[in-house]
């Protein structure tokens, strides 16, 4: 019952969402599901080969596979014309998500999910939606409406319920 709240609330965030309409938010919710679902794989797949992979070579690799996967459409980008290579906050946010996003937040990852359940860790995956939406409130100023409020609501609810749960099977 606990993942159907989740599911719900955060179903409720999106839904509820005035940016696209019709198609394109069916479309984008879409490319989202399949991200949760690549997301999903990466925390159980990191939980079974945590204790034979050292934090540092796992995050090195996932660095230099995504140099190498993106690499061809970064090229193609390239060769468009577009100026952003002269743009300070370019370079501000590629310096911000190459140190924070890749190298501390992996680091952070892979080292501690060796020490809590594979439960424990995708509960805390699941913040990552939860913690966008209530920083977008935040910086830059986007009114959240009772809907999405109610959808949070139950986001953390079953998040408690799943951290109490684990923590009272272990007394």
């Amino acid at each position: 019952p606990y993942n159907i709240w989740f599911f719900v609330g955060i179903n409720i965030n999106s839904l509820n969402s005035e940016s696209e309409t019709g198609t394109a938010r069916l479309f984008g919710n879409l490319l989202v599901l399949l991200a949760v679902i690549g997301e999903s794989l990466f925390v159980v797949f990191s939980k079974r080969i945590s204790p034979r992979i050292s934090t540092s070579i796992r995050s090195f690799l996932i660095c230099i596979f995504s140099v190498v996967l993106f690499l061809p459409f970064a090229i193609y980008e390239l060769f468009k014309g577009y100026d952003f290579l002269w743009n300070r906050d370019f370079w501000l946010l590629a310096a911000y998500s190459g140190t924070v996003l890749t190298v501390l937040t992996y680091g952070l990852w892979f080292y501690g999910i060796v020490y809590v359940s594979g439960t424990v860790a995708a509960v805390f995956n699941t913040l990552i939606p939860v913690s966008s939406i209530l920083l977008v409130f935040l910086f830059f100023g986007e009114q959240l409406n009772s809907a999405q409020m109610a959808g949070l609501l139950l986001v953390f609810s079953s998040i408690g319920m799943i951290l109490f749960s684990q923590t009272s099977k272990r007394t």
